[in-house]
Order: structure tokens, then C-alpha cells, then sequence
């Protein structure tokens, strides 16, 4: 009888009863798989849920997708294609050029654009000649090329997404920067018509990239794009334009502004997020070369809730993205906040969510100054006509404009000045701030004469156009005023 209650403790739940310590240990481990296995499955849940919506909306979600959306263009009919090997070589030929010539250049060298109806130094002007005249036979077969309707340079997408190759675009910024140069030159020369004709030219180039929808693709295109504004700008201070061809610029502006959508950018990043963490989870027969690697492959949860919250942020970037507008700026800082805030282990969220603000600014300043160079066309219309500049915007409707563009940053109408000088046509900037037409172009070109930097973090500035009165254009340049 003794030994009776011994023998009751001799089971498998007498081991328990002997360990109680490593019993309660296995009892927190059995919890924290448990619990583990809850918030892996939970994750995997939210993430599949995020991406069925996606689906659901008709947005790619693959790096297939993205190649199913780009056009099927024969090589002898595609702008880019003929254009990206002439502009290789160009930009090469302008790194082979003497260094003190190089420097007498713009836009390729590292000569500074003059004030508003100023004329290039005469050095400058005979300088920018030579290096035309070399790239002849090349500009030539560029202005051919950009009679195609159509333009886009292939990319074939593959895994891992940093592995693709993609075109060279800085290549495309050097064609428009010689295209410029050409019009400057027209432009002295008071060749109306070919300095309209290479403004045509650069409109249409820009879209052989449109089917391009990386976010570097369409910097590079509202860079040319703005490069060709100035130009409009610059030519108009110098030899003029005439009616005919102030209205047709007008309109073709009013039609290409929808052009610039940031929207299918955001998507592409956050198609190649999705197959970036994809292959960041590993593929069979993969074996993975970084630490990095190894983290996503082998550890649990982390990847599901990192990829989660990438997924959130950018889809959320994705509708911020969907109007140039205040509200736009403001939902993408909140989406920074957001991202800044997350757990350090969202390692790829981070990084492929870094800044967007910026992104979307640019974008957001790349309208508002597209809108108010054609309230500034609308104003070298109505002067042509009236001999004098409107006393106000409302002069111009509705005659000149259907309706006053709105500045983006704000919703109000595009901003209007008459100086002594001529006329400021502006949107505010980043700061939402109206700096009474503080033009930023203005106050680097003056700070680059004067040999001064600015600090734009402190100096308050406007996004906007001058056009000068008529005896104000085609003046010598500050060191050959007599």
C-alpha cells in the first residue's frame, strides 16, 4: 500500500509533475509557436488581401504585367530606339570636346544661361555654332526621326528587378539639351520659324518616352519638358513669336499636360517591390548570395509583415498620386511619416518608400509651371493684339484662354504681374506660400552672375515665367553693352 501513490506518479504526466520548471518552459514555447504561427498566418492574410484588391482594380501585379503593357513598335518606326544610339554618340563627342570650348557651351558645357532677352557672349554664340555644325549630320537624322509618331524603349523585365537594364535616359536629356541649342542659335539669328519648328520638335520627342513608366524615366521626360518651356520662354525674349504660332503652342501645351502621370510610375515601383520580396523569400533552386538573403528566406513573420507594410504605403502613394494638387504633397508627407515610423525589421519598405514627397512636388511644380507658361502665351497674344499687357487675367477669358488655369499647389488661379520690365506669370512652390513672384530661374541666374549662393531651404521662391517688353529683348549680352 505503501507504494501505491508512487506508482500513480510513474506516467507521462508524472514527468510534468517531477519538472515543473521546464514543464512551464515548454508550455511558454508551445504558446510562442502557437502565437507565432497566429501572426505568420495573419500576415499572409493582410498581405493576400492587399493584393486581391490590387487585382480587383485591374493594376498589374507582376513584372509580366508591366511587359504586357508595353507597345509592340517596329524598330524602323521607333523614335526612341533610332534616337538613343545617335544620342550616345553625341554625348560622347561632347565629352571629347576641348575644355576651354566646352566651357563657352550651354546646357552641354557649362556656360550660364543670360537674363531674360539677353543674347549669348559672342564667344558663346560662335561656340555653340561649332559644336552644331560637327553633330550635323546627326541632328539631322534626329529631326527625321522625331517625325515618327511613335516611341519607346523595350525593357525586358526580369528577376531580381536590380538585375534589368535599363536605357541610359540621361542619353535622351543630351538630345533635348542639343535640340535646345539649335533654337538658341535660330533664336539670335531671329529665325522664327526654325526656332518654332525645334520647339515643335522637343515637344514630341519627350513622348517617345511615355510608355516608359519608371519614375526615373519620367523625371527625365518633366526634365526635357522644362527645358522646352524655358526655351518658349527664352525665343519669345528674343526674336518673338507670331500670333499663329502662340496659339498653336498654347493648345498643344493644354493637350500634353496629361501626359506627366506620376500614378503608373508608383504602380511600377510597387510591381517591382512585390517581385522584389518575392525573390527576396527565395525560389526554388535559388541559392541566395547576401545576409540579406538568408534573413528573408529562413525567418519567419518578418518578411510577411515587412512586405504587408510596403504594400499599404505604396498603394497609398498610388491614389495620393492620382491628382497634381495640395492635397496630393500633403497625403505623400503623411506617407512619409508613416514609413519613417515603421519597425526597423520593414527593411525593404523603407527602402523603396524613402522620400516620395520630394517625387511628388517635383511632379506637382512640373504642372504648375506648364499651366502658367500658357497663361504667359495667352498674355503675348493678347499684346500682339492690344499693344500692351492685360491689366489682369480676367482680360484673357474669353478670348485668349477658355478658362484661367488653376495653380496646382493651391487651386487658385494662376498668379499675375506687370512689372517694369514686362510681365510675371507664376504658381507658388513647395512652401504653398505666394512669394509675390520671386521666380526661382531668376534668382539662380542672378546669383550665378554675382558669383553668390543660395540656400532655397531659406529664400523663398515662386515656380513661374517673365516675359519683358518688346525694347527690352534681344539685348547684347552685360559685357558687350556698350
Amino acid at each position: 500500500m505503501a507504494n501505491e501513490p508512487q506508482a500513480r506518479r510513474s506516467g507521462f504526466l508524472s514527468w510534468f509533475v517531477s519538472h515543473p520548471k521546464t514543464t512551464i518552459a515548454l508550455c511558454l514555447l508551445l504558446m510562442l509557436i502557437l502565437t507565432g504561427f497566429i501572426f505568420d498566418y495573419s500576415a499572409k492574410n493582410r498581405r493576400q488581401r492587399q493584393i486581391d484588391r490590387i487585382a480587383d482594380a485591374g493594376e498589374p501585379l507582376t513584372l509580366g504585367d508591366l511587359e504586357a503593357l508595353m507597345p509592340d513598335i517596329p524598330d524602323e518606326e521607333n523614335m526612341a530606339l533610332i534616337v538613343i544610339d545617335l544620342a550616345k554618340a553625341m554625348a560622347a563627342d561632347a565629352q571629347k570636346l576641348e575644355p576651354e570650348l566646352r566651357k563657352l557651351i550651354p546646357y552641354v558645357g557649362t556656360a550660364y544661361s543670360p537674363l531674360p532677352g539677353q543674347r549669348l557672349p559672342t564667344k558663346e554664340l560662335e561656340a555653340t555654332r561649332i559644336y552644331l555644325s560637327e553633330i550635323a549630320e546627326e541632328l539631322e537624322i534626329i529631326h527625321e526621326a522625331l517625325k515618327l509618331d511613335r516611341g519607346c524603349f523595350p525593357i525586358k523585365w526580369t528577376t531580381p528587378v536590380n538585375k534589368v537594364f535599363v536605357p541610359e535616359f540621361s542619353n535622351f536629356r543630351h538630345v533635348s539639351k542639343v535640340l535646345a541649342m539649335e533654337a538658341l542659335v535660330a533664336a539670335h539669328d531671329q529665325d522664327r520659324e526654325s526656332t518654332c519648328q525645334v520647339i515643335e520638335d522637343m515637344l514630341h520627342f519627350d513622348r517617345g518616352m511615355q510608355c516608359n513608366t519608371q519614375v526615373i524615366s519620367l523625371l527625365v521626360r518633366m526634365g526635357i519638358r522644362n527645358l522646352t518651356l524655358q526655351l518658349a520662354e527664352r525665343t519669345i525674349n528674343l526674336c518673338g513669336m507670331n500670333d499663329a504660332y502662340l496659339l498653336r503652342l498654347q493648345r498643344r501645351l493644354a493637350d500634353t499636360e496629361g501626359d506627366f502621370q506620376l500614378r503608373p510610375a508608383i504602380i511600377a515601383e510597387r510591381v517591382t517591390f512585390l517581385d522584389t520580396m518575392r525573390w527576396l523569400r527565395g525560389t526554388p533552386g535559388r541559392t541566395a548570395s547576401t545576409s540579406l538573403d538568408n534573413l528573408y528566406r529562413f525567418i519567419p513573420i518578418l518578411p510577411e509583415l515587412d512586405e504587408s507594410a510596403g504594400l499599404d504605403c505604396l498603394t497609398k502613394l498610388v491614389h495620393a498620386a492620382d491628382k497634381p494638387n495640395a492635397e496630393s504633397i500633403e497625403a505623400v508627407k503623411a506617407i512619409d511619416t508613416q514609413t519613417a515610423k515603421l519597425p526597423k525589421y520593414c527593411i525593404m519598405s523603407r527602402f523603396y518608400i524613402y522620400d516620395r514627397a520630394r517625387l511628388v512636388e517635383l511632379w506637382v511644380a512640373g504642372i504648375g509651371a506648364h499651366r502658367s507658361l500658357r497663361v504667359a502665351l495667352a498674355c503675348e497674344r493678347y499684346r500682339l493684339t492690344s499693344g500692351d499687357w492685360p491689366e489682369s487675367l480676367n482680360d484673357l477669358v474669353p478670348g485668349y484662354l477658355e478658362a484661367l488655369p488653376v495653380d496646382p499647389f493651391d487651386g487658385k488661379p494662376i498668379r499675375y504681374a506687370r512689372t517694369d520690365e514686362g510681365i510675371k506669370v507664376w504658381c507658388i512652390a513647395e512652401d504653398l506660400t505666394d512669394d509675390g513672384g520671386e521666380l526661382q530661374r531668376l534668382l539662380i541666374q542672378k546669383a550665378r552672375i554675382e558669383k553668390k549662393r543660395i540656400d532655397f531651404k531659406q529664400t523663398p521662391f515662386d515656380r513661374g515665367w517673365h516675359l519683358i517688353n518688346p525694347d527690352r529683348r534681344n539685348r547684347p549680352a552685360d559685357d558687350e553693352e556698350k
